[in-house]
């Protein structure tokens, strides 16, 4: 299975929602990236203790159907001579 994982910052309150739920609001916001979530939710919290980042890891088949899949090169970055 080829998983993408998808993060999500919150405050404290919301996390505790979301998990005694199992759902997010339709339009939640996810990022590809985990410290981009943790500054998310460093915005969201009134203080860092409250501050939570979870993640859901997704099956890309689902998500966009069987591959292969293709993206445009702005939307890679290089490192070490090789676009990820």
């Amino acid at each position: 299975m080829n998983t993408i994982t998808l993060w999500h910052g919150t405050n404290k309150q919301n996390h505790k929602k979301i998990l005694k739920s199992g759902k997010f609001k339709l339009g939640t916001w996810f990022s590809v990236d985990e410290e981009t979530a943790r500054r998310y939710a460093l915005m969201a919290s009134k203080t860092e203790r409250s501050a939570m980042v979870m993640y859901v890891r997704i099956d890309a088949d689902q998500l966009f159907g069987p591959g292969p899949y293709y993206t445009s090169k702005k939307d890679l970055h290089f490192k070490d001579g090789i676009y990820q």
